[in-house]
């Protein structure tokens, strides 16, 4: 208790009668807590590059389904995995052209309900000028032909058939490999899994490719297999959104921002 009166006294006595010296050595402190802040921040991001590192080289270099260095194993993953992106593909097609028919519809319902305004004899409407709605008229004109013409040339329902083709025979493909591998005759059931092989390999180039989305997509329906965090499968469902729908709402929904902007404008 002493010793601490002594050097609060003694801070008081240089605080008065040296300020110099009690500002140097204000600052010397405060120099020496930022650079143990440095130091400390410095060792923590260490040990977390260490335990990175460590967790790194603790996982297996192979997926699980090369583990233990079996074919038929690769072959199921790769026809099951397959089977459900290419489901998943045709399900992104029915819903892109169920929503282009929406939007193609509901543009069009702009055009007769913007054309309808100047007989509207509700005073409300009277604000709106000649001008705002020609200017939209066109705008959505255009938006509705261009449109309709980047929709017709994806043809989403021919693909969207082509996709659930090719899942149904690569379905039927996966189920005969699940036959296979119960087959007691070793012989047998190397020719077996060879020819279901060959087939998938053959089926593949008679389609075309799914996109990568649709893989993801399949993934967040397993999350616990493939160890999918809540906010990763939300990540790529927002994604999957983006691709899918967002340019159908934002179609939707530009023409009405417009004209509610126009609108208050003129107020």
């Amino acid at each position: 208790m002493f010793t601490l009166v002594w050097q609060l006294r003694r801070l008081l006595h240089l605080w008065i009668k040296k300020p110099a010296t009690m500002k140097r050595l204000w600052k010397a402190s405060v120099l020496h807590r930022k650079q143990a802040r440095q130091v400390a921040k410095r060792v923590r991001e260490s040990e977390l590059r260490v335990l990175c590192r460590d967790s790194k080289s603790n996982k297996p270099s192979l997926p699980p389904y090369l583990e233990r260095n079996r074919w038929e194993e690769e072959l199921n993953y790769k026809l099951w995995i397959t089977k459900g992106a290419r489901f998943n593909a045709a399900k992104r097609c029915e819903e892109k052209d169920y929503a282009a028919t929406w939007t193609n519809a509901l543009l069009s319902c702009y055009l007769i309900i913007v054309g309808l305004i100047p007989f509207v004899p509700n005073p409300a409407f009277k604000d709106f000028s000649p001008d705002i709605l020609s200017f939209v008229t066109t705008g959505v004109s255009i938006m509705l032909l261009a449109y309709g013409l980047i929709v017709a040339t994806q043809r989403y329902p021919m693909q969207a058939i082509v996709y659930h083709e090719c899942a149904l025979k690569i379905g039927v493909l996966y189920n005969a490999l699940r036959r296979a591998k119960e087959l007691k005759n070793e012989d047998d059931k190397t020719k077996e899994i060879l020819r279901i092989s060959l087939e998938y390999d053959e089926l593949l180039s008679r389609y075309p490719n799914h996109h990568a989305l649709d893989s993801a997509l399949f993934e967040t329906s397993k999350r616990t297999y493939f160890k999918l965090s809540r906010w990763e499968c939300f990540k790529r469902r927002r994604l999957y959104w983006f691709h899918t729908k967002a340019i159908h709402h934002f179609a939707i929904l530009i023409p009405v921002l417009i004209v509610l902007k126009l609108w208050l404008a003129t107020k």
